[in-house]
């Protein structure tokens, strides 16, 4: 783990781990001691770690026992490498070797938001003996397969392609680019979104850009079946 210069562990910390087995670094943002109760958060779809510092300033004035809180900016958001995933199904490993990458050998609590959250019931459910307990916000579970599985791998590989000739937009502010996620999200906040822009745009020709991997956006290859939902929850 790389950190930043040491400071009050009442304020966050920037954390860059590397991910062996996704070849990857992964950015995070972490409160209080390495030794407290260990809290993973992770962010929704083309969000990244910032939407939870306002939480996370709650919690660490709140919170009876030390925590160690840590924010993580998924593979391909905020500023994390990118992978180019070919299914969402991959962020699971990533929870996995996040935890080992901070050290957390025993089991840890997360706390989750939309994608970030359908990730972390699959990762409960694959190896229930890594997680004590969560919280999922803004979820009510995956979403099961509407079609074959050789049409849904050929809707990924078609979107993949057409994505492959496309790039994030460019906005000319940063004022604007909260703007139209406020448009997509009316009920978040101006506070809210600008947090989230100044972690995941970058300054360009033009004003700035997202920086989270276009390829997330693609149609994902595979989707798991609604029994196999069922079997796994």
């Amino acid at each position: 783990i790389a950190r930043m210069a040491s400071r009050d562990i009442t304020e966050p910390e920037d954390l860059r781990l590397f991910l062996p087995i996704a070849q990857v670094y992964v950015a995070a943002k972490a409160w209080g001691p390495p030794s407290g109760f260990p809290i993973m958060c992770l962010h929704g779809w083309l969000d990244n770690c910032m939407s939870f510092v306002p939480l996370a300033e709650l919690l660490m004035k709140q919170c009876k026992r030390p925590v160690r809180l840590v924010a993580v900016d998924l593979p391909g958001h905020g500023l994390s490498d990118h992978k180019h995933p070919t299914v969402m199904l991959e962020f699971v490993s990533d929870i996995n070797e996040i935890s080992l990458a901070l050290g957390w050998t025993t089991k840890f609590m997360i706390l989750a938001h939309s994608m970030g959250g359908i990730s972390s019931l699959f990762y409960a459910a694959a190896l229930p003996e890594r997680v004590c307990r969560m919280v999922i916000i803004d979820v009510l579970g995956p979403r099961p397969a509407h079609q074959a599985m050789h049409l849904q791998l050929g809707d990924g590989i078609r979107s993949r392609q057409v994505l492959a000739s496309k790039s994030n937009r460019v906005f000319p502010s940063k004022e604007e680019a909260a703007q139209a996620l406020i448009k997509k999200n009316p009920t978040m906040a101006l506070s809210s979104a600008l947090l989230l822009v100044e972690r995941g745009t970058k300054p360009v020709g033009g004003g700035f850009q997202y920086r989270h991997d276009i390829q997330l956006r693609a149609t994902s290859a595979f989707v798991v079946e609604e029994q196999q939902i069922r079997d796994a929850f």
